[in-house]
């Protein structure tokens, strides 16, 4: 396949719309990112997705699922590799050490595993994420070594993840995000200490999700996934309209402090969102999906009524033989000035995305 260049407009990794909304988002905590519904709506709502895979797997890219492959090949996910950041990070290895031994639940894991010898839940972390945190873990009794990779126990190593992922974010401009679980960016909040801007993160990430399940309706996967690229290249004002419009909606809520109040905010918003883009999809498929026929270009403009009315029994097949062409040029300047003006509507992309299926592979929807 033809390679097509990056959607990011800039290097910070911000859109046009005032150099406000980052653009970006970074998968963790797993380097193979699972073929989902979450992965197709993530690569349609977001111009670039990457993943945190170690370098050791540039020489080896079948240690890589083969769907992980595709995504890499296709130029829909990048890969950012840990080593080129952890060792630029102050304090790196001690900030999440000081963590580890303050943390009550891994405190209490870590005696358990000392006086049974036994790790009940582990996840399995390159070495090449770990820096010298590693040997850290193994010592406290919360890691195992396995060649280049680390046994470590669950919640410690989502504890790390998340670290890991929110540190590399704010170095990228990448928006760290995951399918897997939620709310572990509590876990780096000590009890008490809950600060203004965690608490906003965490009501945009939710409240995103929300919104993108409701509105913006996309197929679990699909079978040509290069078809989501060629998608995002010939709709891609309209997917900065959308993004937009949503991320500027999820600012307007993050200040509204009674939680009560935000849930009508959001629900109010998603019932004006749907009925937008139902309007959209029933506008768009009229002026771009009829055909040109002279009963229905007739009931397209007052322009056309004179030569509707002028049409005698006796002429009729004749006058109807001739106009096709005069109406076709007719239709196709009301075509484009409407299309045009619906498309600029900033939920036109979700109205399209809804109404295209066969862009993104019908036939390969579960």
């Amino acid at each position: 396949m033809m390679a097509m260049k990056k959607f990011s407009n800039s290097e910070s990794g911000f859109v046009n719309i005032g150099d406000t909304f980052m653009n970006k988002l970074l998968y963790f905590p797993y380097i193979s990112i699972p073929k989902s519904k979450w992965l197709v709506q993530t690569l349609l709502y977001w111009d670039e997705v990457a993943s945190i895979v170690p370098f050791e797997f540039t020489s080896r890219p079948d240690r890589l699922d083969k769907h992980m492959q595709i995504l890499i090949n296709e130029q829909l996910v990048t890969q950012i590799f840990p080593e080129d950041y952890v060792s630029e990070l102050p304090d790196f290895t001690e900030n999440f050490l000081r963590y580890v031994d303050s943390d009550p639940i891994i405190k209490n894991r870590s005696s358990l595993v000392k006086n049974n010898g036994i790790i009940t839940n582990t996840n399995k972390i390159h070495v090449g994420k770990l820096s010298d945190i590693s040997y850290q873990l193994v010592e406290r009794g919360l890691a195992k070594k396995e060649g280049n990779w680390l046994k470590v126990e669950s919640y410690t190593a989502e504890s790390f993840m998340t670290y890991l992922a929110i540190l590399i974010g704010q170095k990228t401009g990448f928006v760290p995000s995951t399918d897997r679980y939620s709310g572990l960016s509590k876990l780096l909040i000590p009890e008490g200490k809950v600060d203004k801007l965690s608490i906003k993160n965490r009501i945009s990430d939710e409240f995103r999700a929300e919104i993108l399940e409701r509105i913006m309706p996309v197929p679990r996967y699909v079978g040509d996934i290069s078809d989501i690229l060629r998608f995002k290249h010939k709709y891609y004002n309209e997917l900065k309209r959308f993004r937009g419009f949503i991320e500027s909606f999820l600012i307007d809520i993050e200040i509204i402090n009674d939680e009560e109040l935000r849930e009508v905010r959001v629900n109010r918003f998603l019932e004006e969102a749907k009925e937008e883009i139902e309007y959209l999809k029933e506008k768009m498929s009229f002026f771009g999906g009829v055909n040109i026929d002279f009963v229905t270009l007739c009931s397209l403009s007052s322009i056309i009524y004179p030569i509707a009315s002028g049409i005698q029994d006796d002429n009729i097949i004749e006058v109807m033989g001739a106009a096709p062409g005069l109406l076709g040029a007719i239709y196709s300047t009301i075509f484009s000035s409407n299309i045009g003006e619906l498309r600029r509507k900033p939920l036109a992309y979700a109205a399209i995305l809804s109404s295209n299926n066969r862009l993104l592979g019908k036939n390969n929807y579960i």
